[in-house]
């Protein structure tokens, strides 16, 4: 028989529940900590040490209508490749202004 630390126990009891659970269900430290009962910062921590990282859903409006807006993204105009060029005398390398030369005395 081997020991074991807490924290090595607390993540083969977190990583079990993750692999018991479908493929597609998002996890959350917060979420976790509640499933399996330990501790919220034991499994931030375990969780930043097997490697998973902080990701944040994008936020939506409540009222926001995906079909309108997929709608929109195939309906709508699309500017032109001109628009996205640079103008020629925005680059300042070449400006094409001179510069005067240093004079010997100041060089010093």
């Amino acid at each position: 028989m081997f020991r074991l630390n807490k924290l090595t126990d607390y993540g083969i009891v977190l990583m079990a529940h993750v692999a018991r659970s479908p493929e597609e269900t998002p996890h959350t430290a917060r979420s976790l900590a509640k499933e399996t009962r330990l501790p919220l910062p034991t499994v931030g921590k375990l969780l930043r040490k097997l490697g998973y990282r902080r990701l944040s859903v994008r936020p939506r409006h409540p009222r926001a209508d995906p079909v309108a807006q997929e709608d929109f993204k195939k309906n709508s105009s699309r500017p032109s490749p001109r628009s996205y060029r640079p103008e020629p005398w925005a680059n300042p390398s070449k400006s094409g202004s001179r510069t005067k030369r240093a004079s010997a005395s100041r060089a010093r």
